[in-house]
């Protein structure tokens, strides 16, 4: 890695930083794209006039102009040659805005850097007390860092995950690494790239340190980052130890206004008293005050908290009293440890007997909650708490612990006499939420409702899995199957599949029948989204039950689900019998979602076979029977309507309705909803040659479908990005994208995507090895012919294109090719999408076509 921000690296950062793509600013410069490449590759340097052209385009002035035209003089490093296509199929991660300004952490952040910047550190651990800071250093660090790791920077903070087991699924989830075995799929998706991951508040994680050191040895580029309040203790680790905030050298006002630690109280003092100033009179006093806290900027913004109802002598005052009662503390704790649980202890005494009982019990909450739920477990006094600087306000009302404050409490809950009631209170209060969300998701309500799932997401979370521990998974069955809706349109698969386990498992007797059964339902229909083997079966289970508890309801939407996931070439009759009992039920006890949910499918069905006459009335008919109630499904539904439109050539009706789609759910709306869209508007804008809008589209809908881990997303992301650097001159990345979309078409038993990856090889291949460009054709046209499958536009004109040009000899290997797949592909109904994808192994039958 580079010890310096070198020009390539200059240039792209701008312009990611400006949000554009490299066919938005050459067109911006004046100059070709696969010119902008090589400077953005460190291939060629650019002449200083072409330089001048990129600052302009980049909105460069004064210094950072100048440093930007500097740049290009060293001679640059090229980058790898598999830099490209390494980079853009990586899901672009944002740092989390810093708080507050880092304050005397200069010399730390310039040694911390150059660590992981140049070597040989791989793995560096802050370690220090708790409120020192490791956590904005970190955060500090990975912003300095991001332009000297191309393939990203990803910080992840820990602190509300205490089960070390689940630290490999999560890092997958958010980089979107897919697989049966998460961590081989997270190993292999790391293996190539430059990528530096920052794990914050690691401490509660010690156990699976070793996966720390296996993801080490199988990504040679990789750095990672920790945050820990004791070490890993693993060889690779570099110690990093981090101290508290400077104290002034002197007690004079000059010293004391710039040391970093009384910097702090001031400005902190400020914050809460906008008539504080630091003067001669309150100068020593304030620099005495931060060296009893022992410069820990916690400590020090907890004191400053007061600064409204304390002149800084009383706070001293105060502060000495409780240090003085509290002398020692912690014996089995370090140091700095125990003055900061000094100060907080000293904060708690200033409080009523209840109030510091209600500190306790908000030890048991995970990430932020509400005046309600605080009420509800006790705590009616947050304000007091709030005035004492040991819990957060934000500006919607929301509550929370600092993460080292939130451990005093837990501690303080630990050693409560109503512990065990308080933490079922907890779940119990969680489960009627999520049972009265669920009731508003398909109402006008739905966005406030989704607002505070959203936000209570972590607590809903320590609820399921507290109930898993504690009572036989009730009421974790219950949030699951409340929030069906919910997992997936807020991409939160994993709290989703939580239960998964116990229901697999004969403990799951414990829980209900008919509960069970829609928590079974709900687990299918979420893994039958990310590809899972066992989707059918628990599918299955749960509609047996439901028939078994008389919950038709649930019959009808496991039915529908069903249809879903056998949708899929070769297996119409079987998924149209489903579909259409689970219509037929939803009519017959009045369901209008449900029944809209199976009609929708049944449309896509329609749909993915070209019958547009049958496909487009049941596809409006989705739409208007849930237009005025269901505001998630709604998107989705008219999602679906609008590609059919698309598929049939109706762009222009097609493109306002994703727009809308887009533009509704600006805000944060539905996931499900907002890939599709992003995905399809991008293939209008390919066929209409809005190739910038098209990338863009592309980047957007790829955030999601990694996030969510969608395989089938994801192949369709792969292909249109082929397409994509096809249509922009990049055959190497074309070639590179088709033929993962290829491979992994096959894999997940995709034919119409296979299709439209073939002809796009094909296309690449039409002015080179035209014999292969003939069979790719043709294996495409016998994959459409054998399952009746709609054809892809821009495939399609490519198609006819190559076909017009081939000569006999080309024109005879293309239909033996077709020939060869249409009679190696059974046209059978298989019990799943499994079977199907093991049973005619598209892989085999499109390597024997291309031979011949």
């Amino acid at each position: 890695m580079p010890s310096a921000i070198t020009f390539p690296v200059f240039i792209k950062q701008c312009r990611i930083e400006l949000g554009l793509t490299q066919t938005q600013l050459a067109l911006r410069a004046g100059i070709s794209i696969s010119l902008l490449r090589k400077y953005e590759s460190g291939a060629r340097v650019p002449p200083v006039a072409t330089a001048m052209q990129l600052a302009d385009a980049l909105g460069l002035a004064g210094e950072e102009r100048s440093a930007f035209l500097a740049a290009r003089l060293p001679s640059l490093p090229k980058a790898p040659a598999d830099h490209e296509s390494a980079v853009k199929r990586v899901v672009p991660f944002h740092l989390p805005a810093a708080p507050t300004p880092l304050l005397g952490r200069e010399a730390e952040l310039a040694q911390l850097t150059r660590l992981l910047r140049d070597g040989p550190a791989r793995l560096v651990t802050l370690i220090g007390s708790p409120g020192v800071g490791k956590s904005r250093l970190a955060l500090a660090a990975a912003a300095v860092l991001q332009p000297f790791f191309p393939d990203g920077v990803l910080f992840m903070e820990l602190a509300a995950l205490d089960e070390p087991a689940e630290l490999a699924p999560l890092i997958a989830a958010r980089l979107g690494a897919q697989g049966d075995h998460v961590e081989a799929a997270l190993l292999a998706f790391l293996a190539q790239r430059s990528f530096l991951l920052v794990l914050d508040n690691f401490e509660q994680l010690l156990p699976a340190a070793p996966l720390v050191a296996r993801l080490l040895a199988a990504a040679p580029r990789l750095a990672i980052l920790v945050t820990s309040r004791v070490p890993l203790r693993l060889r690779a680790e570099t110690r990093f130890p981090v101290k508290p905030l400077a104290l002034p050298a002197n007690r004079r006002v000059s010293a004391v206004a710039t040391a970093p630690a009384t910097r702090l109280f001031c400005e902190r003092a400020v914050a809460v008293n906008p008539a504080f100033t630091l003067n001669a009179a309150n100068a020593t006093t304030i620099a005495a005050l931060c060296q009893r806290l022992d410069g820990l900027p916690l400590a020090i913004e907890l004191a400053a908290a007061r600064a409204d109802m304390l002149e800084p002598a009383a706070l001293l005052a105060s502060l000495d009293a409780g240090l003085a009662e509290l002398a020692g503390g912690f014996a089995d704790l370090p140091a700095h440890q125990r003055s900061l649980q000094a100060t907080i202890a000293w904060s708690e005494q200033l409080l009523a007997p209840a109030t510091r009982d209600g500190f306790a019990r908000l030890g048991v909450f995970q990430g932020a909650f509400d005046a309600t739920a605080a009420a509800a477990l006790g705590v009616d006094d947050l304000d007091q708490l709030v005035d004492a600087g040991l819990v957060q306000c934000d500006e919607n009302g929301w509550f929370h612990l600092l993460e080292t404050i939130r451990a005093i409490a837990v501690a303080r809950l630990q050693a409560h006499r109503d512990a065990d009631r308080i933490r079922a209170s907890h779940a119990m209060y969680y489960a009627a939420l999520a049972e009265t969300a669920c009731l508003q998701l398909d109402s006008a309500a739905a966005a406030t409702a989704l607002a505070q799932l959203d936000a209570s997401l972590p607590n809903l979370r320590a609820a399921i899995r507290w109930s898993l521990a504690a009572d036989g998974g009730v009421i974790a069955a219950r949030i699951t199957a409340a929030l069906r809706v919910y997992w997936l349109s807020r991409r939160a698969v994993y709290e989703g599949r939580l239960i998964e386990p116990l229901l697999a498992s004969p403990q799951a007797q414990a829980i209900p029948l008919e509960l069970r059964g829609s928590a079974l339902i709900t687990v299918g229909y979420i893994s039958s989204q990310q590809g899972a083997v066992q989707a059918g079966n628990l599918l299955a289970q749960g509609i047996e039950l439901a028939r078994q508890a008389g919950n038709m309801a649930d019959v009808a939407q496991g039915l529908a689900y069903q249809g879903m996931l056998n949708r899929y070439p070769g297996n119409q009759e079987v998924y149209t019998a489903m579909l259409k009992e689970a219509i037929a039920i939803a009519r017959r006890i009045g369901a209008p979602a449900i029944l809209a949910y199976a009609m929708n499918q049944l449309g896509v069905g329609h749909c993915t076979h070209g019958r547009y006459h049958e496909a487009l009335p049941l596809l409006r008919e989705a739409v208007d029977l849930v237009a005025q109630s269901d505001q998630i499904m709604v998107h989705r539904y008219r999602c679906d309507l609008a590609e059919a439109l698309r598929s049939r050539g109706d762009l222009a009706p097609a493109r306002r309705m994703f727009t809308a789609i887009i533009a509704a759910l600006a805000g944060g709306g539905d996931a499900m909803a907002l890939w599709e869209a992003h995905l399809r508007l991008a293939s209008i804008d390919l066929e209409e040659g809005a190739l910038a809008s098209s990338a863009r589209n592309l980047a957007a809908a790829g955030t999601f479908i990694a996030e969510m881990s969608i395989p089938y997303g994801r192949v369709s992301v792969l292909r249109q990005q082929g397409y994509l650097a096809i249509a922009t001159g990049r055959d190497g990345a074309a070639l590179a994208d088709l033929n993962m979309a290829q491979q992994e078409a096959c894999a997940g038993y995709l034919p119409e995507e296979l299709s439209a990856a073939l002809i796009g090889l094909a296309y690449l291949n039409r002015n080179g090895d035209r014999q292969r460009a003939a069979r790719l054709c043709g294996a495409a046209e016998g994959i459409l012919a054998r399952y009746q499958l709609r054809r892809d536009r821009q495939a399609e004109r490519w198609q006819h294109a190559m076909r017009s040009t081939f000569t006999m000899a080309e024109r005879e290997r293309a239909h033996e090719a077709t020939q060869l797949v249409i009679d190696h592909l059974p046209q059978l109904a298989f019990a799943n999408v499994v079977a199907a994808r093991d049973t005619v192994r598209l892989d085999r039958v499109i390597a024997t076509a291309l031979r011949g």
